[in-house]
């Protein structure tokens, strides 16, 4: 096995705001401390009901709120790249937007050839009916 088979290698991964995408790091932006977060609030109920889905699922709508934050937009592309640090392959990539989709999180938009574009759904919260 060469020196430079890296096929279970996690790749660090950065925002290229110059090609607005998520690219593979390089040189000393891959050592560099970005002290990345997934920018919230994310509502705990949100959470919840996508942890309770099958597959990756959780994975892949943490991943749709880490780029959302990134992008300061609720409709994010969901390209294979970005998904690959987290280890999520294409087919679990559709199986768990559909899942998500299926439960009201987010809606898709499916194009032919390019990634899908998702969308975050955040239902206001159910307040108690203050009628008597």
């Amino acid at each position: 096995m060469s020196s430079s088979a890296n096929s279970g290698a996690t790749r660090t991964m950065h925002w290229d705001r110059a090609n607005g995408a998520l690219v593979p790091s390089t040189g000393d932006v891959a050592t560099r401390n970005h002290g990345r977060f997934i920018k919230g609030p994310i509502p705990l109920d949100w959470v919840l009901m996508a942890a309770n889905l099958p597959g990756q699922s959780l994975t892949v709508g943490i991943t749709i709120w880490y780029l959302a934050g990134l992008t300061k937009c609720q409709s994010v592309r969901i390209s294979n790249e970005a998904l690959a640090p987290f280890g999520v392959k294409r087919d679990a990539k559709r199986r768990a937007l559909r899942e998500l989709e299926s439960a009201g999180l987010i809606t898709v938009s499916w194009g032919s050839a390019s990634s899908p574009i998702a969308t975050i759904i955040v239902k206001p919260p159910v307040t108690p009916s203050t009628h008597a």
